[in-house]
């Protein structure tokens, strides 16, 4: 295996072979869903091993069907050993090859550059690797994977893949881009995870508290800064894995083969009051678009070693391990874990609990028990709702125009939709005429005719509460200029329907923005919300960041510890609403009678 310098783990590849670095004779075999073998891919049929997997295009996305997947030995890519394409599931393999470490590039059309350096390739129990290929941002921009420097910092060393490195308690590195890096700037951040193979030979991911790695996009190289992430309730052999992507999606994930050993700690009490929820973001971040905050309570931390979280669909007894948190993690009795697992999918049912680790092992209490729980959550698909009136660059509209928004609902299985619509008046810049918080929801009539028959209802924000503004069961009490239209989704709000703004001028051109927007689904959809039936998903298409120079005054949906910084919506003045960074139309009202502007 080749090394570079000593601060670096090793020169990764700068990115897939393109067209012209493949002999003539190698394309033509490139046909097919099996290896290919040429005078260059001299390894295939020479051994007893076996390495394979299943490509997808990103954390609980759908599989990468017939991507060229390349096969290396470890740390050189000056020659191809190995080739194979991806079947209609995104699965590969490559066999009898000889054992030992392997790198996987990955090129498929429509999609990022993406590698997996350090697989190993067994002759028994062979390990099945999930490897993610992103769909790409600009074809015609960079290709090439970031090359990473890894440096264990407990003992300022760097780490090499061919290598096991032993841990107690805790993983302490850092990870930074190499000056001679030529991915796509700036980096979208780090991702480190623990894997653990589980019974069918898949590499179970782990997710340790701080993990998820966001890098500031003026910095050169990008650096991790350093990590100090709790793994004292794992112990045995392990991988680790350090991922990038870059703002192209390009992606590398490094493997290095790692023993833990964790702690003794003392004995310890179940866990409570576990909680999840869902979130699925509009915007790449790392560690996935999809992901869930596991939270629980637990009466004393002594004795503590670390938390495990654990998830099963809703339908089965089949649990996985998905994350894992530590003592110093829980804010008082409160304690938070994320799954971002690349398992997870939108639509499904989801059921987690929780095991304290000490010198013994306690899960969480279940729902017959007191202080026990049925945690599910339900993760929604994107929700992307968009302005459909007035046109864009419309003009003569009345000075009390009416706003549709189209907003999906039923369609992605929601409950509800959170919107916050606005106006702005070009002419006088961070002038907001008009600016309105609005939820949708769906409930199930409850009583009389209207039993099991759905309500659409229009809330809006009034006095530090909300107020009814529309229910398609009870249209007596509705506001004027306020309709849904269930069957195509669309919100009709009236310019200042709750009389909390001004009106607007004649011939002047305003600009109307979605700022927040975002779905969210009940436990119990048929229900009523309430302390009894909570919110459990949420999909968000936009959301105010939360610190900055844009720092949005409304406390944003999505928890720091899911990440919020990737929606970017800014707000307007000091105080005013977040409507900066949404989709948004101009228009232009009507001119007076003498055709005279104020």
């Amino acid at each position: 295996m080749t090394h570079s310098p000593p601060a670096v783990l090793r020169s990764a590849p700068t990115g897939l072979p393109l067209t012209g670095l493949i002999s003539t004779a190698l394309a033509l075999l490139l046909v097919g869903c099996g290896p290919a073998v040429s005078p260059d891919l001299d390894l295939v049929g020479t051994g007893q091993a076996s390495l394979g997997g299943v490509l997808v295009q990103g954390e609980g996305q759908a599989a990468v069907a017939g991507s060229r997947v390349r096969l290396y030995r470890a740390g050189d890519h000056s020659r191809t050993v190995g080739q194979t394409r991806t079947d209609g599931d995104g699965h590969f393999s490559f066999r009898t090859i000889p054992a030992g470490q392997y790198d996987l590039g990955f090129e498929a059309t429509g999609s990022a550059a993406s590698e997996l350096l350090g697989a190993v390739a067994r002759e028994t129990a062979p390990l099945k690797y999930a490897a993610i290929q992103l769909p790409v941002r600009d074809p015609g921009s960079v290709l090439s994977v970031p090359k990473l420097s890894i440096i264990r910092t407990d003992i300022g060393q760097a780490m090499s893949a061919g290598t096991t490195q032993a841990f107690a308690d805790r993983l302490n590195l850092r990870v930074r881009t190499m000056p001679a890096s030529a991915h796509q700037r700036p980096l979208q951040g780090f991702e480190v995870t623990l894997l653990q193979p589980a019974d069918d030979g898949t590499p179970a991911p782990l997710h340790p508290a701080g993990g998820v790695v966001s890098t500031d996009p003026q910095a050169e190289p990008s650096d991790s800064g350093p990590l100090n992430l709790g793994v004292s309730s794992v112990s045995g052999d392990a991988l680790l894995q350090v991922a990038a992507t870059d703002f192209n999606n390009n992606r590398v994930a490094e493997l290095i083969p790692v023993t833990v050993t964790g702690s003794v700690g003392g004995t310890v009490t179940a866990p409570a009051d576990v909680s999840a929820v869902a979130y699925t973001l509009a915007t790449p971040a790392p560690g996935g678009t999809l992901k869930v905050l596991v939270s629980w309570n637990v009466t004393s931390l002594a004795g503590v070693r670390g938390f495990e979280v654990w998830r099963s669909g809703a339908a089965t007894d089949l649990w996985r391990r998905v994350a894992l948190s530590e003592p110093g993690g829980c804010t008082g009795s409160l304690c938070r874990a994320v799954d971002s697992s690349d398992s997870l999918r939108a639509g499904q049912d989801y059921v987690y609990r929780v095991t304290a680790v000490g010198q013994n092992r306690v899960d969480s209490l279940t729902a017959t028990q007191p202080g026990g729980a049925r945690p599910v959550t339900h993760p929604l698909p994107l929700f992307r709702p968009s302005l459909t009136s007035p046109a864009a660059g419309q003009t003569g509209l009345p000075l009390a125009p009416v706003y549709v928004l189209h907003a999906p609902l039923e369609g992605i299985g929601a409950s509800g939709v959170l919107a916050q619509l606005g106006v702005q008046d070009d002419l006088l810049g961070n002038s907001v005429p008009w600016s309105v918080d609005v939820q949708l929801r769906r409930v199930l009539g409850q009583t009389g005719q209207a039993a099991g028959q759905p309500d659409h209802q229009v809330l809006f924000a009034r006095g530090g509460g909300s107020a009814l503004a529309y229910s398609s069961l009870n249209p007596a009490g509705n506001l004027s200029g306020v309709s849904y239209d269930p069957q195509d989704e669309q919100l009709s709000l009236t310019h200042n329907f709750d009389n909390a703004g001004t009106g607007l001028q004649p011939a002047r051109r305003y600009r109307m923005t979605l700022g927040r927007g975002a779905a969210f689904r009940l436990e119990d959809p048929a229900r009523p919300p309430g302390a009894a039936n909570p919110v459990v998903a949420y999909s968000v298409y936009s959301d105010p960041v939360a610190s900055g120079p844009l720092a949005c005054p409304a406390a944003p949906l999505v928890p720091a510890q899911i990440g919020s910084d990737q929606t970017g919506i800014g707000q307007i003045g000091t105080a005013g609403p977040c409507l900066n960074g949404g989709p948004s139309l101009e228009f232009t009202t009507q001119e007076t009678k003498t055709g005279a502007a104020p």
